[in-house]
């Protein structure tokens, strides 16, 4: 697998499918290094601000999500949805996803689902880095996929509202067996 790619995937229909289960959005809480929250200042100042909204995915839902992510070669999706939002002036500064606790040193790859019109928002690139510099498909339904050890960012949004769902995948949603040495 390349270490980033992208397909569109998802129809209009398919992705307002996926937004209709996401009616409220919190503003991201941002931890420190010890699992404290930082107070917002330092949170925008550190990754940036946006909204998110997580749920528990219908099983119709789910079920349609991962018929159409198979073909990445995965074999089960979590449960759980995150969907973030983008509104002007909101942006996502460079970072990984992959870290050292628990929760995120066992994601091994990223994928980001872009839920919004191209019309409807200016700015809000996402940019991976790698070898070279990868920017996303702003096509409604663009499945982004990426190894979740690169950095990557959301440029700032200067217009218009970004909607984009993020889904963190292991090794076992690809059937890889960790090998002991």
């Amino acid at each position: 697998m390349n270490p980033f790619e992208q397909r569109v995937l998802l129809s209009s229909e398919e992705c307002d499918k996926i937004l209709a289960q996401h009616i409220n959005f919190d503003t991201t809480v941002v931890y420190d290094k010890n699992q404290q929250p930082l107070d917002l200042k330092t949170a925008a100042i550190r990754r940036g601000l946006r909204k998110e909204s997580i749920v528990e995915l219908s099983p119709e839902l789910k079920e349609m999500l991962f018929k159409k992510l198979s073909v990445l070669g995965i074999i089960s999706i979590p449960s759980y949805n995150k969907v973030v939002k983008y509104d002007e002036g909101e942006e996502c500064k460079k970072h990984t996803d992959k870290g050292t606790d628990l929760i995120t040193g066992s994601r091994y790859k990223t994928i980001i689902i872009i839920l919004s019109d191209s019309s409807e928002y200016e700015g809000g690139d996402l940019v991976v880095e790698g070898k070279e510099n990868y920017i996303a498909n702003r096509i409604k339904g663009n499945v982004v996929i990426f190894d979740s050890m690169l950095q990557h960012y959301v440029e700032k949004v200067n217009k218009g509202t970004r909607l984009a769902q993020v889904i963190w995948l292991t090794k076992e949603d690809f059937n890889i067996k960790n090998k002991l040495l």
